[in-house]
């Protein structure tokens, strides 16, 4: 009787492609029966088998069942139960915890395993013969016992990483696709990890020390936004790996941007030439690209004809319009390529009963502590109000001389100065009403694309009040904190580790816009600061700035964390 060696079976991380070459086929024996199998059988692959657990089971009758909504697999086999989860590296017999090397993997649609875990779960014992290439499974006493080979004093070689690459050399979005390519020692186990994002997704060989995998957003991932995120890339041979951190970073943003506001506003009546504009609000994001805007008026594309930065378009008509219902409609789309769009509709009038200018007035340079005065002329007897932006809502205008209207407004701090529209509207002692958009909205409020607001007195820098600096944190964490009342902040994290306590790595885990309220406080959701690559010694980098709407940053307060 030809005598058995005992078999090293292992699964690894490799996908069955077809075009790996096999010299000759492996064959299973049962108690010494060949038994075979339907679909995929079992196959080597760089010195690795991988059995087809079905076929194995119920050829030891077992029983075997899959729910393919969880991805687990079960088999019974008079008093033992086994449990095993595809992708999972823990399988249950009987209740008990049973590990694996590796998780298992389907192969057409078939469930492969390592084949020690078929003797280790039903008390089979396991032989291979390499001349044959034959596989031996045996349930009852063995006549010879297997030859146990001697211990080999060979010294395993460490893997190396010569390039590791991938191809995102712009933003990503929720449609888009990673390609990762690692080169090294051939016949190894690679993965790569973006921290918080990719934990160990599996590098396929396919050609010698050729290791290639792709990545894209999951449903659970949709509302992301990440920039400059480290990729990390791993390869392991027996006990020993080596990791290498990609010189290119990575940035995802799955959100569209916003259109916050709109004027005319939707469904209201005004003067023939108002202003049609969209505000649009991405100050976390990728930021909207000006070359995808569009805007049209009654079906006519007037993007040309409008002022358009990645803030804002706006458009005024040189000659009145129709006194009739008009259609604006305003798409965008940000650099990762996550479009939104919007329509309305407003109707003109004829402006009649002596109705005359709406405008208002600035010193030059106004800015912050300084008033502006607002003013209409109109009929007497009248009732006006007027707004501005959304920080003053239907605020009364007195008539302080026979059919003149006037209101003054302090602007501080806290005001998003950029974009601020005033309007007001005007209601006749007949009960005639109208809106209007102030005539010279340039006079403070747009200043001309590419220039900015100074940040010592347009916007108010943020302070962290939770957590305290270098407090030392778990896998997630909430910053609380204060800014300007009723404004924007945002919030980037980013982290400095290590891999295999070697290789110092870092990037960002995420950024995020929160709302502050009335009172000038401000909270983030809960943030997942796992890495996932290691736990203590781990240091976060966390920055704050308030945001306005013209995409304005002030300076940053900054908080240091550490992980637990």
């Amino acid at each position: 009787m030809r005598r058995l060696a005992p078999l090293a079976f292992t699964l690894a991380l490799v996908l069955a492609l077809p075009s790996v070459a096999m010299a000759q086929p492996i064959s299973v024996t049962l108690d010494g029966r060949p038994l075979g199998f339907d679909g995929a059988g079992p196959q080597m692959v760089r010195g690795r088998v991988l059995v087809p657990m079905r076929g194995i089971f119920e050829a030891l009758g077992a029983g075997v069942t899959w729910d393919g909504a969880n991805q687990i697999v079960s088999a019974t086999r008079a008093e033992t139960n086994v449990l095993l989860r595809i992708g999972s590296r823990t399988a249950q017999v009987n209740g008990r915890a049973v590990s694996l090397d590796v998780p298992a993997m389907l192969v057409r649609d078939t469930t492969m395993v390592p084949l020690r875990f078929v003797s280790e779960s039903l008390n089979a014992q396991v032989g291979w013969d390499e001349a044959s290439q034959t596989v031996a499974v045996t349930t009852h006493g063995v006549t010879d016992p297997p030859v146990v080979p001697p211990p080999t004093t060979t010294t395993a070689v460490a893997p190396e990483i010569s390039s590791f690459t991938h191809d995102a050399d712009r933003w990503l979005n929720s449609g888009s696709t990673l390609h990762v390519v690692l080169l090294g020692t051939p016949g190894g186990q690679a993965s790569f990890t973006v921290p918080g994002l990719v934990k160990a997704a599996p590098l396929v060989e396919v050609a010698g020390g050729r290791y290639e995998g792709s990545w894209r957003p999951t449903s659970g991932q949709i509302d992301l936004t990440v920039a400059g995120a480290a990729v990390i890339g791993t390869l392991r041979s027996g006990t020993q790996t080596a990791a290498i951190q990609s010189a290119r970073t990575l940035s995802v943003d799955t959100q569209p941007p916003l259109i916050s506001a709109v004027t005319p506003l939707p469904d209201s009546q005004l003067v023939p030439q108002p202003i049609v504009s969209a505000v649009f609000d991405d100050r976390v994001g990728s930021g909207v690209d000006p070359t995808t805007v569009r805007l049209t008026l009654d079906s006519a594309d007037i993007t040309e004809q409008a002022v358009v930065t990645s803030s804002f378009v706006s458009f005024r008509p040189v000659r009145p319009l129709p006194a009739e219902e008009h259609l604006v409609a305003v798409s965008a789309a940000d650099r990762a390529g996550n479009r939104v769009s919007r329509s309305w509709r407003f109707r003109t009038i004829v402006v009649a009963d002596g109705v005359r200018a709406f405008r208002w007035t600035a010193p030059a340079g106004a800015g912050p502590g300084d008033t502006v005065s607002i003013t209409l002329d109109a009929p007497t007897g009248g009732q006006a109000r007027c707004s501005v932006g959304t920080v003053v809502a239907n605020q009364a205008m007195p008539e302080v001389t026979t059919g003149h209207y006037a209101a003054d407004y302090t602007l501080r701090r806290s005001d998003q100065l950029a974009l601020l529209r005033v309007s007001g509207t005007f209601t006749t002692r007949e009960g005639q009403a109208y809106t209007f958009e102030a005539e010279n909205q340039s006079a403070v409020v747009a200043p001309v694309p590419g220039t900015t607001l100074p940040v010592s007195t347009a916007l108010v820098v943020p302070r962290f009040t939770s957590p305290s600096p270098d407090t030392r944190i778990g896998a997630s964490v909430v910053l609380r904190g204060t800014g300007p009342r009723n404004g924007r902040v945002g919030v980037r994290v980013e982290y400095v580790t290590k891999v295999l306590g070697l290789l110092p790595v870092g990037g960002a885990l995420t950024e995020v816009a929160v709302d502050v309220d009335r009172n000038g406080n401000w909270q983030t959701a809960s943030i997942n600061v796992d890495t996932l690559l290691s736990g203590g010694g781990t240091t976060y980098n966390v920055t704050a700035w308030s945001v306005g709407l013209d995409n304005q940053r002030s300076a940053s307060a900054t908080l240091r964390l550490m992980r637990q």
